[in-house]
Formats: C-alpha cells, sequence, structure tokens
C-alpha cells in the first residue's frame, strides 16, 4: 500500500466513528400504506387483464384499479395524483411489458 493511500485512508478513519466502520443502517417496518402500495404493484404486474389492457403503457394501480395509464410517466403520475388527491411519492408506477416490444423488426 503506497503513503498516499494509506494516509487518505487514515484520515478518514479518523473523521468516522468506530474506525472508520460505519453503524449498520436499522430496517424500520413498513407502514401499512407502504404494505398495500406494494401489494397493488405486485398485483399490476401480475393480473393477466392489466397485463392484457395496457401493454407496453405505465400504470398507476390504486386500491386495486387502474387509475391512470399511458406512455408518458409524467402524465400518467398527474392524472394519478388528481383521481386520487395522493402526492406523487405516495403512488407507485408499474411499466407493464409488451410482449410483441422484444421482437424484432
Amino acid at each position: 500500500m503506497s503513503t498516499e493511500s494509506h494516509t487518505t485512508e487514515a484520515s478518514l478513519s479518523a473523521r468516522m466513528p468506530h474506525g472508520g466502520l460505519s453503524q449498520p443502517a436499522t430496517a424500520r417496518p413498513l407502514t401499512a400504506e407502504q404494505r398495500q402500495r406494494l401489494a397493488d404493484a405486485a398485483w399490476a404486474e401480475e393480473d393477466p387483464q392489466v397485463i392484457a389492457s395496457y401493454p407496453g403503457e405505465f400504470v398507476v394501480p390504486y386500491g386495486r384499479r387502474i387509475v391512470a395509464h399511458g406512455r408518458d410517466v409524467q402524465a400518467v403520475l398527474n392524472e394519478a395524483t388528481a383521481k386520487t388527491g395522493r402526492k406523487i411519492e405516495e403512488l407507485v408506477v408499474v411499466g407493464i411489458d409488451s410482449p410483441l416490444s422484444d421482437v424484432p423488426h
């Protein structure tokens, strides 16, 4: 190890507690709303009717309903916030694959 590298590591260690080791992140349990968003996203990704209805689009599932969809993610989010009264960060966006999008033209 070069002196320059050693000096850099030593100076970083001196500034960090516990000899340069950071504290492990603590996980917090998900809230009921966060669990619901994850469940809505999983539903939208797997539901055959959603997949068939919105191929190649972004969808916003909310309460097991698609509240907005389209190809422009920002427009989809704006529509979803207007319909649900929720903030953008409280919504989940799911991209629905188009089965034909992977086929070469």
